[in-house]
């Protein structure tokens, strides 16, 4: 659990470390059946229901601009990735476990993460979830990649995914920043599957039952998975998404053959 919550789970240095630290040890665990990340911030929707308000909202910025602000003042060496410094160990920290991520479907296929977006999931968030097996998408996704907003490129492996996207969407996505919701992240892939909010603990169940009997060369995930993404109960509809009726002005805008920087 990414457990924050006061800060919509935005990501520590010590959050970073933590991740870093536990991957590295379930990743040798040769009992280990998957891995499952989610949000721990709650609150009440409209109709008092408890409802998960975020995965993760990035990287703590706010806390990197005071550190960068106060080393500035008394560090010269600033911006050039010694260690001891919160603005230098944080992005090295973060880098690090979104590759673990990564190589843990390369080197082992049937011992996925599922990451669950429910709620909002940018930046940091993404970084922590886009290059895992399964991504999970409910009614309450928001995701976004806003860097290009505070001066900053698409980092935590945006430059992997992004140009991988088809058309222009993918620099429309970097250049923008623009916020998707669950039938966008259908439509483009980003999202393996839909599972309503009130079902993620039913399916958090029946996964850890499906974890006791698999094979151990058996992705146990796949089924369980499966069983839950429905579409229909919230009438989510990839093709009449915002990217999917738009898809051709994105195209025309930031397509290879349309877009010159000057």
């Amino acid at each position: 659990t990414l457990n924050n919550p006061s800060k919509l789970n935005v990501l520590s240095l010590e959050m970073c470390q933590s991740l870093n630290d536990i991957l590295s040890v379930w990743q040798k665990d040769k009992t280990l059946r998957a891995t499952l990340f989610r949000g721990a911030s709650m609150a009440n929707d409209d109709n008092g229901r408890k409802r998960r308000r975020a995965f993760c909202a990035g990287g703590d910025v706010a806390s990197l601009y005071h550190a960068a602000k106060q080393q500035s003042e008394s560090n010269h060496e600033q911006g050039r990735g010694h260690s001891n410094m919160l603005t230098s160990d944080f992005f090295r920290e973060e880098y690090t476990f979104n590759y673990r991520i990564a190589m843990q479907c390369q080197h082992n296929p049937s011992v996925p993460q599922i990451s669950l977006w429910d709620g909002i999931v940018m930046g940091g968030g993404v970084g922590a979830s886009i290059h895992g097996k399964y991504r999970v998408a409910t009614e309450n996704s928001l995701f976004a990649m806003p860097e290009t907003a505070i001066g900053l490129f698409p980092d935590v492996g945006g430059t992997y995914w992004l140009p991988r996207l088809p058309g222009g969407i993918g620099t429309y996505l970097a250049l923008t920043g623009a916020q998707l919701k669950p039938d966008d992240l259908i439509y483009l892939g980003l999202a393996t599957h839909f599972i309503p909010s009130e079902e993620l603990d039913a399916m958090t169940e029946a996964l850890i039952n499906a974890s006791k009997d698999a094979p151990q060369d058996v992705d146990c995930a796949a089924g369980v998975l499966l069983s839950f993404h429905n579409v229909q109960k919230h009438e989510i509809d990839p093709n009449k998404s915002f990217i999917a009726s738009h898809r051709d002005q994105i195209d025309n805008a930031f397509g290879e053959d349309t877009l010159t920087v000057e």
